[in-house]
């Protein structure tokens, strides 16, 4: 959640530069070692690794001193504030619940499995179900298939780590891959293979709707069983592979081909990074507590239309979950990406700590008539807005103590809304949240005693 590249940087502009400096030390002695490398083991690949630009990405060290991606167009991250972490969960994941996906098996999914698709909590959802069935890796793999490349630390951690006979990568993204030659150990991913006997294949510029063809060569010049899927990213293919591989079986994908969902809709959204969280430390959230039937209650009183589609409401694609802070997330049933990390308040707060204090740099502070309009954003849903924020002019440094209205896209989990009401006074409060799976307000104490009064009176729903 947390990809704006400036909660990543430096505020101190010396201390960034000597970050960058390092940075820049580090990207000389790699390339010049992984150039000499790819020359030797795929010249094919070459003349990526020569092109001179990086046209919408490009690394950067953030203020931890770790170094990340940024898509410069946009101004957002690949991954979170700590890479070389979230990458060590992801791979502790994959190590402990790694999909199988056989060669020759003929059964497809189950009338239990389909009925789990439908499921509203988290333990018995299809994304659950298939994660639990999935059983640990050993250290000798016949076949490991990964989907997407980025930094390309997990590359090196699996060549280490694991004796692999084939290791396929797929990464569409020439960019990110280029990102990894400039600062991840391609050399010694490249001698440890060759020690161990693992044939690299990289599909550079690959998004994978191919794999099966692939596999099937391979199948014919080997006598590979089966393989490892590994996802590192989330991309259109990629979760439509990862779908279609874990519920179909192989003779019915060579004989069907993979249905691919490439316009996915605002409920279908996920973020591109999301590392696993540890789900034994979360539970679904109790429609039975008596926090949610008081807020319930409040949308009655105060928003009756909106009560009416809540009263009964069965979640569709996203499930509330809540850790062990009590603190609540929400999962997608079918892959289990979460959209806040293991700490969802946390984010909440630092995403609005770096509006609060600059808001005008987005563009979002707006002055109209000679009153303030803020316009609050907690992710984006504001390309249609994008026209009349141009013409607009920024007249506020940081968000003042008195709002005349704020509009919020996006509620998510609604943290932010808790500390904007505690730090600011708020005349109008506009939220606009067009996935109903993310209309968790029910289960938050914002309407309860502190802020009930406050939040309602003040608070125009669009759902």
């Amino acid at each position: 959640m947390l990809k704006n590249i400036r909660l990543h940087i430096e505020k101190d502009e010396d201390k960034q530069k000597l970050l960058d400096e390092k940075l820049a030390a580090i990207i000389v002695e790699r390339q010049k070692n992984n150039i000499n490398s790819f020359a030797r083991n795929i010249p094919s690949l070459m003349p990526i690794l020569n092109s001179s630009d990086l046209q919408s990405h490009s690394l950067f060290c953030n203020k931890f001193g770790e170094i990340n991606i940024v898509d410069y167009g946009l101004g957002r991250t690949l991954y979170g504030f700590h890479p070389k972490e979230e990458i060590q969960k992801q791979l502790k994941s994959f190590e402990q619940h790694a999909p199988y996906i056989s060669l020759s098996a003929e059964q497809g999914k189950s009338s239990s499995q389909q009925s789990a698709e439908r499921s509203t909590k988290l333990n018995s959802s299809q994304g659950y179900l298939d994660y639990t069935a999935c059983e640990p890796v050993s250290d000798e793999i016949e076949c490991v298939v990964v989907l997407g490349c980025g930094l390309g630390l997990h590359i090196l951690d699996l060549v280490q780590n694991k004796n692999i006979k084939y290791l396929i990568i797929y990464e569409p993204q020439a960019q990110y891959f280029k990102c990894s030659t400039l600062v991840t150990e391609w050399n010694e991913i490249f001698e440890i293979a060759k020690i161990k006997g693992t044939q690299l294949f990289l599909q550079i510029e690959k998004d994978g709707r191919d794999l099966v063809s692939d596999l099937e060569e391979l199948k014919a010049h080997t006598n590979v069983q089966g393989f490892y899927l590994y996802k590192h990213y989330n991309h259109s293919v990629f979760n439509s592979l990862c779908q279609e591989l874990t519920s179909k079986s192989w003779n019915t994908l060579i004989e069907q081909g993979i249905s691919f969902t490439l316009d996915e809709n605002y409920n279908q959204y996920v973020p591109i990074w999301t590392p696993p969280i540890e789900l034994d430390k979360h539970k679904d959230v109790s429609k039975n507590s008596s926090l949610f039937n008081r807020n319930l209650l409040a949308l009655k009183k105060y928003f009756p239309d909106i009560f009416k589609e809540f009263e009964n409401y069965q979640v569709k694609t996203w499930i509330p979950i809540e850790n062990q802070d009590g603190e609540i997330n929400i999962i997608k049933q079918d892959s289990l990406n979460t959209w806040y990390g293991e700490h969802p308040r946390k984010d909440c707060e630092s995403n609005f700590n770096n509006f609060n204090e600059q808001p005008n740099k987005d563009g979002l502070v707006l002055g109209y008539s000679g009153t303030k309009l803020a316009h609050y954003i907690h992710y984006q849903f504001v390309k249609e807005t994008e026209k009349l924020l141009e013409q607009a002019e920024n007249e506020i440094g940081a968000l003042p103590d008195n709002v005349a209205s704020i509009i919020m896209f996006g509620v998510g989990v609604g943290y932010q809304i808790e500390k904007l009401l505690a730090e600011h006074t708020v005349e109008k409060l506009f939220l606009c949240e067009p996935n109903t799976d993310f209309f968790t307000l029910l289960y938050l104490p914002l309407t309860g005693k502190q802020y009930l009064k406050k939040l309602t009176n003040l608070m125009h729903a669009s759902i």
